[in-house]
């Protein structure tokens, strides 16, 4: 896969991504899928740094995959990554969720994060989490291609989860929902990129160190 298709891949990746900041801000009606557990959840605002950190830092990493993973393993990724974020744009459309934002109470950066969070992004666009699902495909992928790794990339999955929760951006519902989603496009991306490899033992070229 030459250098040119992979860098348009990954535009692709983010246009893809982009029609989320439309959505969010124009969308009327719909749900709100809040449970009663997640009455429960507090909101901490220094989570807003971690929640705001993730979008540049799957930016970043986006690119590295486009850049330098592995061809096989990057056409199930960015076959994987465009199945997800062009189903969930459908679905922010056709069945549009939003989150119920109570007021920012006190004072310090992690809060003043959470209020610039708050007014720059809109009420829409819930479920499925758009955090989660990239977080996701960026935990197995990565995971393939680094596996001695594996633990930091749930970490971080485990770390973006929660600061959608803490945020108050989602609720528990969107997480799921994002994490299945994700799995689900991993799974399609691979059919229809390399039937059968994903899930076998890993080849050498799939397995690089830094």
């Amino acid at each position: 896969m030459t250098t040119k298709k992979r860098l348009i891949y990954f535009i692709l990746f983010i246009l893809s991504q982009a029609i989320y900041l439309p959505l969010t801000k124009n969308l009327h009606g719909g749900v709100s899928l809040r449970l009663p557990l997640d009455q429960n959840i507090p909101i901490l605002p220094s989570w807003s740094i971690p929640y705001s950190l993730w979008m540049i830092s799957w930016f970043w990493l986006s690119l590295w995959a486009a850049l330098k993973m592995p061809a096989d393993l990057f056409k199930s990724y960015a076959t994987a990554t465009l199945i997800v974020i062009l189903s969930a744009m459908v679905v922010f459309t056709v069945y549009p969720t939003y989150v119920d934002r109570l007021p920012v109470q006190g004072s310090g950066f992690g809060t003043d994060v959470l209020r610039w969070v708050y007014s720059n992004d809109g009420l829409y666009c819930a479920f499925p989490s758009g955090h989660i699902y990239l977080a996701t495909l960026t935990a197995l992928f990565y995971s393939r291609w680094y596996p001695r790794f594996t633990w930091i990339w749930a970490i971080i999955l485990l770390a973006v989860s929660c600061s959608t929760l803490f945020t108050g951006q989602h609720y528990i519902l969107d997480v799921v929902g994002g994490l299945v989603f994700a799995i689900a496009g991993a799974f399609l991306g691979v059919k229809l990129s390399r039937p059968g490899n994903f899930f076998k033992n890993k080849s050498p070229k799939e397995t690089v160190s830094f």
